[in-house]
């Protein structure tokens, strides 16, 4: 990851915030690929409409950077050992979801 990471700053193709939008989308998928199965289907479906909807709000530059960094390390350390737990899994929802208020996002059907 961090090689890509690499890659894409060297190369210079992408602007900033596509840059973090981008890597903002990763980290977030590898939390939500660590969400166990016993997890019930709405509740994974909500985390992941939380999730995109401050992707969304990067992408248009519209949330609290330090708090976007905040989210993005909480979904690391949630991916960390392909498991998240049950207060990880709490803390990215409050996370996502805080971000996504606050930056005037609203989240899809």
């Amino acid at each position: 990851m961090v090689a890509a990471l690499v890659l894409v700053l060297v190369a210079g193709v992408f602007s900033a915030r596509r840059m973090l939008s981008w890597g903002l989308r990763r980290v977030t998928a590898s939390a939500l690929a660590a969400v166990p199965r016993e997890v019930p289907t709405a509740r994974r479906e909500e985390l992941r409409r939380r999730l995109d909807c401050v992707v969304r709000l990067a992408e248009r530059g519209g949330v609290d950077e330090r708090r976007l960094g905040e989210l993005a390390r909480a979904c690391s350390d949630a991916a960390k050992d392909r498991r998240v737990s049950p207060g990880e899994l709490e803390r990215l929802e409050v996370l996502a979801g805080g971000l996504c208020a606050l930056g005037g996002g609203e989240l899809p059907n």
